[in-house]
């Protein structure tokens, strides 16, 4: 089986965590198929000094080879659209076969606008399509009618549309009808011994061996959508009087300063640490040494940290925002409301009373077994065997 897959956004020197899902997720099932191409926007930066740092910053197509996958990247310049995209696309298909290769699938992650492009390809040539959908512009705001008639095409050519998340997917059916074309295939997490040896110098300080104290620890882009103005404030509403309780949070982003700031102004800089992008052993390490998990977010189409953080046998307060309730229940966390900080802090303090609660084993095993990165490939392929009898 050849698959060509084709991302609206992916891996790059410049943005090394821009769809690394994409890029784990294609690594896994090249295991399982004879070969895999990959078509991926690479974006493109005007300034002098980018084009000398970036060697993939050109204005061409690069092609690159792991194992059994070849990798074509083309240059985007920061548009809606992204300018030349099928006229790109149908050059690199017509290279792979010019190779001797026949695509027998064609899969997109997004449908704006891989999906849609990768529509118009797979009508042309008569291959089967797969498009997985991520993102939560549409359980936030709905089908846009500027976007509808490229998403309705989309769904029209395509095989089956698969969704991260229950939510995700009940807003399309709900649009769209057409159930038996929508499924649910959510993102896969690998364990902390899939990543390989880590850099022994990573390290937090009070690691488990030696740490005192109770620690809550997220991990996300620092965005409005994240909510993390509303963790910090419900962390000083539950712990402001208790020198014991820290909470670290992983990431960068807009509203770094702001959210510093905002520490500051509650008298929380002792208690509660900023630590930048981390890469994804770091926060393997960061889970290891951590008690609690939270989410804040107002939105989220699945939450892959969230499961990061289960298959570390954390237990996870998370928001009913869209995506946790497919996985948090009473035996591994609580939901609460989005943008509640009320609610927030009292789930806080309940975790911290009640640290053994939860059966920290029982979530680790319970979260491979749903989410572990064989049970996920194997959906997958199944999925594209099913496709290709149909």
């Amino acid at each position: 089986m050849n698959i060509l897959y084709v991302c609206s956004w992916f891996p790059s020197e410049k943005y090394p965590s821009n769809g690394l899902y994409f890029y784990e997720q294609i690594t896994a099932i090249a295991k399982c198929v004879d070969n895999v191409f990959v078509v991926y926007p690479n974006f493109i930066s005007f300034s002098p000094l980018d084009f000398i740092k970036y060697k993939t910053n050109r204005l061409s197509i690069v092609e690159k080879k792991e194992d059994n996958i070849t990798f074509y990247g083309f240059p985007k310049i920061h548009f809606k659209r992204t300018l030349f995209f099928y006229l790109y696309l149908e050059r690199i298909y017509n290279k792979i076969r010019s190779k001797g290769f026949d695509i027998d699938i064609i899969h997109a992650h997004s449908i704006l606008f891989a999906g849609y492009e990768a529509a118009r390809l797979a009508e042309k040539k008569n291959i089967p399509l797969i498009v997985t959908e991520h993102h939560s512009r549409f359980i936030v705001n709905g089908i846009n009618k500027n976007d509808l008639p490229y998403i309705e095409y989309t769904v029209k050519i395509a095989k089956r549309i698969i969704s991260v998340g229950n939510r995700l997917n009940n807003t399309f059916t709900n649009y769209f009808g057409k159930k038996d074309k929508f499924v649910v295939i959510p993102n896969f997490i690998k364990s902390f011994s899939d990543l390989g040896s880590v850099d022994q110098e990573t390290d937090f300080k009070n690691s488990s061996a030696n740490r005192k104290g109770y620690y809550f620890c997220s991990v996300g882009n620092l965005r409005k959508i994240k909510g993390y103005d509303i963790l910090l404030k419900a962390f000083y509403k539950a712990f402001k009087d208790n020198d014991e309780v820290f909470l670290r949070i992983a990431g960068s982003g807009p509203l770094k300063k702001e959210l510093e700031q905002l520490s500051q102004e509650l008298s929380l800089t002792q208690k509660i640490e900023f630590l930048g992008s981390l890469k994804k052993y770091q926060v393997y390490k960061l889970l290891e040494n951590s008690d609690c998990f939270v989410s804040s977010s107002l939105f989220e189409t699945f939450g892959v940290s969230i499961i990061e953080a289960l298959s570390s046998g954390l237990p996870v307060i998370a928001t009913r925002c869209g995506g946790p309730e497919d996985t948090i229940d009473e035996t591994n966390g609580i939901l609460v409301p989005p943008n509640d900080v009320e609610q927030l802090s009292k789930a806080l303090l309940w975790i911290y009373q009640n640290h053994n609660a939860f059966d920290r084993e029982q979530i680790k095993r319970n979260a491979m077994a749903n989410f572990g990165e064989k049970t996920i490939v194997a959906k997958l392929v199944d999925l594209y065997i099913h496709t290709l009898e149909l």
